[in-house]
């Protein structure tokens, strides 16, 4: 709030003449600054709304924590704040309740955090309660987690839905929601599991027609697999299209199972030479 005030009148005398009841004025000068003074402290009082409040208690709450943090790594005594000394018995009790759940929280939803990785669309969120010493305690939290199908892939569906089920049991004791989304994430592997099974049954299938349909031969011919130029098979092959060069290998499938049979002209050598 900003207010614009009058100042005081200033009496300057002028040089060369002699005051005149000087000291009248001056007194009545200091008069007048000290109600200015007073109506400025008047004008300048601040009412805040109940959010205001609210809002300003919270900051000062932060800085008693930031100061009691600090004073307890110095090794002081656990009622280092003003407010925690002039608390009961009953009341400090409630407090340690109070940390011991936010300690608890706070590790329960990081570890939901830490597992599910890039499936979690957020940070922790929490649920805050204020308890006696004016502090605000983390009471309940909860993590955002992507739990949709990843689509047209069922593969990758079922990578996403077992992170999924490892995060929501990550906690060392899963809540009931925790147990309801590792169940959903468990149902939602078995579909995707499903989706596979059905598409490898469908390509089985095609492979089964194209090959009753004679276009896949369980058997190649021998030309293919040791294929021979028409210049080399020319040169190197007798009447009966033997290859008289390498007579293991045939140039079709039928020469495989023919005995070779050799000319006269063509036995030479030992009997030891002609059976090798």
């Amino acid at each position: 709030m900003v207010a614009i005030i009058q100042g005081s009148p200033v009496f300057i005398s002028a040089p060369g003449k002699e005051c005149t009841d000087c000291e009248d004025d001056l007194r009545q000068q200091k008069l007048q600054e000290a109600e200015a003074t007073r109506e400025r402290s008047v004008v300048d009082r601040v009412s805040l709304s109940a959010t205001a409040r609210r809002l300003a208690d919270d900051s000062a709450v932060s800085v008693d924590e930031a100061e009691g943090e600090s004073e307890g790594k110095q090794g002081s005594s656990p009622l280092s704040t003003p407010t925690e000394a002039q608390l009961t018995e009953e009341e400090r009790q409630v407090v340690q309740e109070l940390q011991a759940r936010d300690r608890e929280v706070r590790a329960h939803e990081q570890a939901h955090k830490s597992a599910a990785g890039p499936h979690a669309t957020g940070g922790p969120t929490y649920t805050y309660q204020t308890g006696p010493d004016g502090r605000r305690y983390a009471v309940g939290g909860e993590v955002q987690i992507d739990t949709s199908p990843v689509p047209n892939n069922p593969e990758a569906t079922i990578r996403k839905a077992q992170t999924i089920r490892r995060a929501a049991t990550a906690p060392a004791n899963p809540s009931a929601q925790d147990r309801a989304v590792a169940a959903q994430a468990s149902r939602m592997e078995a579909e995707a599991r499903r989706e596979v099974q059905a598409e490898r049954a469908e390509e089985n299938n095609e492979l089964l027609e194209d090959s009753n349909n004679g276009e896949f031969s369980p058997i190649s011919s021998a030309s293919e697999t040791n294929p021979v130029s028409s210049s080399e098979s020319s040169s190197a092959s007798g009447d009966d299209g033997n290859d008289l060069s390498n007579p293991k290998t045939p140039t079709s499938i039928d020469n495989r199972f023919k005995p070779f049979t050799a000319s006269a002209s063509q036995i030479t050598g030992s009997l030891i030479d002609i059976i090798s």
